[in-house]
């Protein structure tokens, strides 16, 4: 994994501005009522924006750290 990949912070102004934006731009297309699967999803924050949007969404890590 690239350095910075996995971000850790905790609240949203502690991630990188980048990977923030591609979880608003995905809000913006899967919102409401679907379904909607976060493969490599790290530490899970891309996945609760998604499911404060109403999607149900399972996030997916191979890194069990992450994970928990």
């Amino acid at each position: 994994m690239e350095a910075g990949e996995r971000q850790v912070a905790s609240t949203l102004d502690g991630i990188r501005r980048d990977h923030v934006a591609r979880y608003e731009w995905a809000s913006q297309q899967f919102f409401g009522d679907r379904r909607v699967i976060d493969v490599a999803c790290g530490v899970g924050y891309g996945t609760w924006m998604l499911a404060f949007n109403g999607c149900r969404v399972l996030g997916y890590d191979a890194n069990r750290e992450a994970i928990e």
